[in-house]
């Protein structure tokens, strides 16, 4: 146990940062679900980027060189069709595809530009940047290996191994089974169709590639945990 904690670069009293890596396209689906029914709001305020500014946690949709720039309008702002969505409380009919075409929905690739915390500097809102296949396939790079780093992170979909590969990697155990904390989410209850399922992919590359190296990578390490199975 103590060889493996040393191979992953984890140390009592070192602080290290995991994650959990989701289907991208039921990731995406559940986060157009909740601005749907209004369970949230487009952009987050300025006091939390500057929060996660002060402690490190820099979101590359926020800053740029550590200092905080504007944030991209709302995609209510951006499409006609869906004005109101992500308004708290309030729901709407927007569609699935209608959420797609928002040149910059912050939905699209979400985890892998979470994960690029050393993004580069890009030009304020004034195109579909989301949709450069070069940028796109720079921040599943950057995410890629920021996961590398990582000494653990979780898959959802495989969350009672993931339990186990952390009390593995870590030395502890979990007073209760984590799976049993895990909520049905609204995603879980609809069907896409292979046309939807298609465009969300599309849009969401860098997410894509994410994951398919996330997987083969939480395999690897699957493999070399004895409790996992």
């Amino acid at each position: 146990q103590q060889q493996q904690q040393q191979q992953l670069n984890v140390s009592p009293g070192r602080d290290v940062f995991v994650t959990v890596v989701r289907d991208p396209v039921r990731r995406f689906e559940s986060e157009y679900l909740m601005r749907l029914n209004g369970w949230s709001r487009w952009n987050d305020g300025l006091e939390r980027a500057n929060a996660r500014k002060h402690i490190g946690l820099v979101a590359s949709d926020r800053t740029c060189d550590g200092h905080l720039r504007k944030a991209w309008p709302p995609c209510s702002q951006q499409v006609p069709e869906l004005d109101g969505l992500g308004a708290r409380g309030q729901r709407t009919n927007a569609t699935l595809f209608a959420f797609l075409s928002c040149p910059r929905n912050p939905a699209v690739n979400r985890q892998s530009r979470m994960l690029a915390l050393n993004a580069p500097c890009y030009p304020e809102p004034s195109g579909n940047l989301l949709a450069d296949p070069g940028w796109q396939q720079q921040q599943a790079e950057r995410a890629q290996r920021a996961l590398d780093a990582m000494p653990f992170f979780a898959v959802l979909e495989y969350l009672r191994v993931s339990e186990q590969l952390f009390q593995h990697t870590f030395g502890v155990q979990f007073v209760g089974p984590l799976s049993a904390h895990h909520k049905h989410t609204k995603a879980s209850d609809t069907r896409l169709s292979p046309q939807q399922v298609e465009a969300i992919a599309n849009a969401n590359a860098a997410d894509v590639a994410l994951y398919k190296y996330a997987l083969a990578l939480f395999r690897k390490r699957v493999a070399a945990c004895p409790p996992c199975d």
